[in-house]
């Protein structure tokens, strides 16, 4: 597929060409498809390239995806890549992730399935009748059995000493401990009733029961509630054969689809918010050097945008979170939330890269988000 240049009028245009505090100049245009564009601007003071994908979630025609490298957790996959493998026309790199692990490091659901808890950083989520969201979430999981309750610690991560984490088969093929766990109960939940939702019911079926064991075979359309240390005191609740009930419960309240998460939340209702949400703190290296930087924000009209800025390189320094938060107020932005950065940062179009990846290759990365359309490019 090629990539047409077209000479349109749009927002994203008036944003970024006709703010004087942030001169640019227009290096390229693309029109990819109808509610889809691509937009990269040149400032000479300081030297910057900024590259933007302005996204209509109303369009019938693009699709909006989360999208995990080889489909699993501790994986990981170069960008184009993992578009290829969707058939997508557009990613942009995702989460940050455990660079030892391949670990993502905060929330993340892919069409309708919870893969992994939010911590205590922003997210990005788009419910199901296609509303984009950042914020923070807080998450709880529960198992209703007919003898009580059991509340689960921890989903898709390898299991500590006392808890009771949930593992679905987007963990991998089988259960993990942490260093410095021992062995302990895994009880198979079997023919899960639908993929596990960000907030709703689902109902299973108790399977077999493994004792003394620090890893077990997850099955298919089901899961496994390893137990540990205090938590094996729940170990009366679970009969071979019962049906138990798998209740997740989502704030704020939202039907969510698609989500994954970011690093910090830089605007919020317009104003600048980064370092006052109460999130997380990540690195300052990572948060007051000039890096490249990819970042998503959404404006008053729920127009997603996101944006991918180069750096270290002489044609563009990148830019701290600071200096983002304050480009992105002055575009007129009404919320936005930093993505992976550095070296991940990167957008791939139609298989083709179209930043300057600062490691000078593509870097394999933990899950991207991805855009699907049905017209061609």
């Amino acid at each position: 597929m090629r990539l047409f240049r077209v000479i349109i009028i749009s927002a994203i245009l008036i944003l970024f060409l006709y703010t004087d505090l942030y001169a640019q100049s227009l290096v390229d245009q693309i029109l990819i498809a109808p509610g889809l564009n691509y937009t990269v601007c040149r400032m000479d003071n300081p030297p910057l390239i900024i590259h933007t994908v302005e996204v209509d979630l109303t369009s019938p025609f693009i699709k909006l995806e989360t999208s995990l490298a080889k489909d699993t957790l501790m994986q990981r996959e170069v960008l184009s890549s993992i578009a290829k493998r969707n058939r997508a026309t557009l990613a942009i790199n995702g989460d940050f992730f455990d660079p030892n692990t391949g670990m993502i490091i905060n929330f993340m659901v892919t069409n309708g399935e919870l893969v992994k808890l939010p911590i205590a950083r922003g997210a990005l989520a788009i419910t199901r009748d296609g509303r984009p969201i950042i914020s923070l979430f807080n998450l709880s999981i529960n198992i209703e059995t007919k003898y009580g309750v059991i509340p689960v610690s921890n989903l898709n991560t390898p299991r500590g000493g006392n808890e009771a984490v949930l593992f679905t088969d987007k963990f991998g093929k089988s259960t993990a401990i942490s260093n410095g766990a021992f062995a302990g109960i895994d009880i198979e939940l079997l023919n899960f009733s639908q993929p596990l939702p960000a907030s709703g019911v689902i109902t299973a079926r108790v399977g077999n029961i493994y004792y003394g064991t620090s890893s077990s075979i997850i099955p298919t359309k089901g899961g496994i509630l390893s137990l540990g240390g205090r938590a094996l005191t729940y170990i009366p609740y679970l009969k071979t054969d019962d049906e138990v009930r798998i209740v997740t419960r989502l704030n704020p309240p939202i039907d969510i689809l698609q989500a994954i998460g970011g690093g910090a939340i830089l605007l919020k209702d317009g104003n600048i918010v980064f370092r006052s949400t109460g999130e997380q703190p990540l690195p300052q290296e990572v948060t007051e050097k000039k890096n490249p930087i990819t970042a998503v924000a959404i404006d008053s009209n729920n127009k997603v945008y996101f944006l991918i800025i180069d750096g270290r390189n002489p044609q563009s320094a990148g830019m701290t979170y600071s200096e983002l938060a304050n480009y992105l107020k002055t575009i007129g932005m009404r919320d936005a939330l930093t993505l992976d950065g550095g070296g991940s940062s990167q957008i791939v179009i139609n298989d083709n890269t179209m930043n300057t990846p600062s490691d000078g290759r593509e870097r394999a990365i933990a899950n991207a988000i991805i855009v699907k359309t049905s017209v061609l490019s």
